[in-house]
């Protein structure tokens, strides 16, 4: 379908064969040469480019801003997940942490090594929170 009545290469029938040869590499005055020998078909370089930066340059900057935002999202979905999956592992090392601290059953040995891991799990959960907060835009983070 044309997405203009008064542009050649929009109308004719070799439009994607046009196009493809355009984003192959082939210059418009060849592309225009190659037409009148091949189709008869009289379009000038001029209206190639015209087409080229009015239809199809539009047309592929929208492709293309598409596929970069599914492309973020699943990125965003990917690293929103994997943030919840370490704060749940820190979480569980604190509360394993805290149990083993609480255990009056434990040793010196085994709650000196609570301690440093609860020690080690704050601190990595403080790295980790930090993180986004150093990001710009990183408040409207939904985690």
């Amino acid at each position: 379908m044309p997405n203009n009545k008064l542009c050649k290469v929009c109308n004719s029938p070799h439009r994607a064969e046009i196009e493809a040869l355009y984003f192959q590499g082939w210059g418009a005055k060849r592309i225009s040469k190659y037409l009148k020998e091949k189709y008869n078909e009289d379009i000038s370089y001029s209206a190639i480019l015209r087409h080229m930066q009015n239809h199809v340059k539009p047309q592929l900057l929208e492709a293309i801003e598409e596929e970069t935002t599914e492309i973020y999202s699943k990125m965003y979905k990917e690293l929103a997940k994997n943030f919840g999956l370490a704060l749940e592992g820190l979480f569980t090392m604190i509360k394993t942490a805290k149990k083993d601290l609480e255990n009056p059953k434990a040793t010196a040995r085994e709650k000196e090594v609570a301690g440093r891991n609860l020690v080690m799990a704050i601190k990595e959960m403080k790295e980790l929170l930090q993180l986004t907060e150093d990001k710009e835009g990183a408040d409207d983070i939904d985690l």
